[in-house]
């Protein structure tokens, strides 16, 4: 046996006998649920198995005047329950998708949102975690009240 087969095959043994402490990363988002904050950090709603809402804006939905706007905080909670916002990962943003669109905008301000009513009306709006090209997570639509903006 040559003296370079006998040196390859110890350092193969080595590396097979070793812990590789590298594992399986991804810097795509592993999200199951997404949850809705208000401004203060209450709860206003959480997707269950990312197949409906609930909360105080499950049912009647969330509401900014036109001409107003509404502080959010969007979370979305991984694998293991931790809630992350999308800054938390380096090339991930949170996008909103609305239907129909028109009523409402929506402003990334790092940690927090901002939606901003543009005219009285009823809209649904979907969170993607956006990650390129593509969404990593949507959310089911929920239901987003424009009001008539105080007299």
């Amino acid at each position: 046996m040559t003296h370079a087969l006998s040196l390859l095959l110890a350092l193969a043994a080595a590396l097979a006998a070793c812990d590789n402490p590298v594992g399986y990363q991804t810097d795509h988002l592993e999200a199951v649920e997404v949850v809705v904050l208000d401004a203060s950090g209450a709860e206003l709603a959480r997707t269950v198995e990312n197949r409906r809402w609930v909360g105080p804006a499950a049912e009647a939905g969330l509401a900014v005047p036109a001409g107003g706007t509404l502080a959010l905080r969007v979370r979305f909670v991984t694998l293991e329950g931790d809630e992350v916002p999308v800054t938390a990962r380096a090339g991930l943003t949170l996008r909103v998708e609305w239907e129909p669109e028109g009523l409402a905008v929506h402003e990334p301000l790092g940690e927090r949102d901002e939606l901003h009513g543009l005219r009285p009306g009823t809209t649904t709006l979907r969170l993607l975690a956006w990650h390129g090209s593509h969404a990593d997570f949507i959310s089911p639509p929920l239901d987003v009240t424009v009001t008539a903006p105080a007299p």
